[in-house]
């Protein structure tokens, strides 16, 4: 199936993320750095704020949304990624988004497709549909086991994710997601703090949906 627009799947998403993040790790001269985070982003049909906070930096992105990363340590000094993205895309060619069955079938998609190796997903929870800024959204909470990092070779790694998907309000084949995951070696404790917590909601409680053009 062709997928229109940008609407990687979680884990694809994931996996660009945690490239840039081994960047950060080399401290390169041309990371950018998020140094405003009360000015709106603009994207195709989409409007929200970067993560508050300090240390968070940009990764690549295009015109359909934007993606964030910040590299924490905990009590031990192990390393922690945390990661966010804002994506606006479309799957128009397999489900009718316009309808509640058709939405909550993308929403599974997009949690659960896009498998590659060392990748699996392992646990994936859905809220009911519910409506906000007059649309239909779904949150959802998921649990993704890596084994082929390039950063931490023949380690297992787990990353826990939240996200909120949402059917475009003016043009429902669109559907917009605000996602965010911390990476962590298996069995390890999470670091996330009401601090943290604060820092990325501030960004996905942000999305707004603008007109498309």
């Amino acid at each position: 199936m062709t997928r229109n627009a940008i609407l990687p799947s979680t884990r694809t998403t994931v996996t660009c993320m945690v490239f840039a993040m081994g960047l950060l790790a080399c401290a390169t001269p041309e990371m950018r750095w998020v140094t405003d985070s009360e000015t709106r982003i603009e994207r195709h049909g989409i409007s929200f704020l970067p993560p508050s906070g300090e240390n968070w930096v940009h990764a690549q992105s295009g015109t359909h949304g934007a993606a964030f990363g910040k590299l924490v340590t905990d009590a031990k000094g192990e390393p922690r990624t945390l990661m966010m993205a804002v994506i606006n895309g479309q799957l128009k060619e397999k489900f009718d988004l316009k309808t509640e069955t058709g939405f909550k079938q993308a929403v599974e998609y997009f949690v659960n497709d896009g498998a590659e190796s060392g990748l699996k997903v392992i646990k994936a929870q859905y809220s009911p549909p519910y409506r906000d800024q007059d649309t239909d959204c779904i949150k959802f909470e998921n649990s993704i086991e890596q084994t082929n990092s390039p950063v931490h070779p023949g380690e297992a790694l787990l990353m826990d994710g939240k996200g909120i998907v949402c059917r475009h309000p003016t043009s429902p084949e669109y559907m917009v997601t605000s996602t965010f995951s911390e990476r962590r070696k298996l069995g390890s404790d999470s670091v996330m703090n009401d601090e943290l917590w604060k820092e990325v909601e501030h960004s996905m409680g942000s999305v707004r949906f603008t007109p498309m053009k």
